[in-house]
């Protein structure tokens, strides 16, 4: 059964990659497709300390100059953080002390902050705009060094090398020559390589813009998009499918993909109203995990899977026995990890909800016993508003 199943994929690949269209590059005939099977009816409630090992708070520094928008994603690198949000890209510290922002009032050219990229050598963050339909280079300070306009509106995009991108636009567009959802330019704006064509079926209801469709791990880059289940790796102009889930009985039937809808919201509501499992979303990719998230029917299971042991964990709900003495967290798209670095994986918790888990537990015991056995996080929560910033959540991962 695992054989068909992969020969299905290799077969959807190659009507995908290898159309007139696509230069995409077809590497192996029968390429070692890893296939990670999901049975959501084994989703368990899961002690945080099973799992995460070495766990941390760190406050973000909170003041009237650099209160965040909605978070669109996080780099760590060179002991920074670089936080992109609605409202700009915001760089912090390893402890959390802020040092800048750049924003369109620091830089007039960009129009909408969609996706960015930091080079630490060079010391400069390359940022995508996809209003702007451009690439903007900067120095750290927010200083326009250079930029290139590429004729693509997408939803995310990935630096390959210093002269190639890749851009993921969704099942929408309006430049025929952007007929793919995955396309990857030049610094000369042109469309040298794409992938996935768009079915005119999708254009109608198919616009989903996911946590992330890259994930980057040491010189490994990975690509993922919703309602495809196959994770692919890109190595310069060749996309190859490396893992695949199998959701067994619980897969959208092509019945319900094939259908019409008005819109997303009835495309996706009609989703939620069966028990299918559905939208892989949030991948990020450590150096012995694989972390991710999907939706059934209509809750969120978080995913973990083992690269060494090849076991996998569905996560219905989580316990903090670690930091909150037994809070139950129910997992969501947003309290997903958001980023990778050296061995670490870092979320974020909203600060009313860190507020909000500290008092639940100051009606239930004594605060002096937790105060003393939570030094930490007693001094976030006497430092912090409902206003400020979010606080960063850094931990490592147990092996399992």
């Amino acid at each position: 059964m695992r054989e068909i199943f992969v020969i299905a994929i290799c077969i959807l690949f190659l009507i995908y990659c290898n159309s007139p269209e696509s230069t995409a590059v077809w590497p192996d005939k029968n390429p070692r497709i890893e296939v990670i099977k999901i049975n959501s009816k084994e989703s368990l409630n899961i002690n945080t300390s099973e799992i995460f090992d070495k766990a941390q708070f760190i406050k973000l520094e909170s003041n009237e100059d650099n209160l965040m928008g909605d978070i669109v994603k996080l780099i760590v690198a060179d002991n920074h953080y670089y936080i992109l949000c609605s409202n700009g890209l915001f760089i912090f510290n390893e402890d959390g002390s802020y040092i800048n922002k750049i924003s369109r009032t620091t830089t007039n050219e960009i129009r909408s902050f969609t996706d960015f990229h930091v080079d630490t050598v060079r010391n400069t963050i390359t940022i995508y705009d996809n209003k702007g339909r451009q690439f903007v280079e900067t120095d750290m300070h927010g200083k326009t060094i250079d930029n290139w306009f590429v004729d693509l509106d997408g939803y995310s995009s990935q630096r390959i090398n210093d002269d190639l991108f890749a851009i993921y636009i969704g099942a929408s567009y309006y430049n025929k020559r952007a007929n793919h959802k995955l396309n990857f330019v030049n610094k000369k704006g042109e469309i040298v390589f794409k992938c996935f064509p768009i079915n005119e079926h999708e254009t109608s209801f198919m616009h989903f813009g996911d946590l992330n469709n890259f994930s980057s791990n040491n010189s490994s880059i990975k690509f993922l998009y919703s309602f495809n289940d196959t994770i692919y790796a890109i190595k310069e102009r060749k996309i190859i499918p490396e893992l695949c889930f199998d959701f067994g009985s619980e897969k959208v039937p092509l019945s319900i993909l094939s259908s019409h809808y008005k819109d997303v919201m009835h495309f996706y509501e009609t989703l939620k109203s069966t028990n299918y499992s559905f939208r892989i979303n949030g991948l990020v990719e450590g150096d012995q995990h694989l972390i991710f998230s999907y939706a059934n029917g209509l809750k969120i299971v978080h995913g973990v899977f083992s690269k060494k042991s090849k076991s996998l964990k569905l996560i219905n709900q989580y316990i903090d026995d670690l930091s909150f003495d037994g809070s139950e967290i129910t997992p969501n798209f947003l309290n997903l990890p958001r980023s990778h670095y050296h061995s670490e994986y870092y979320s974020f918790i909203d600060s009313h909800d860190f507020i909000q888990r500290v008092e639940s537990i100051k009606q239930k015991e004594s605060w002096l016993s937790f105060s003393k056995r939570h030094p930490d996080i007693t001094q976030i929560f006497q430092e912090t508003t409902v206003r400020d910033n979010p606080i960063i959540f850094r931990f490592q991962m147990k092996d399992f």
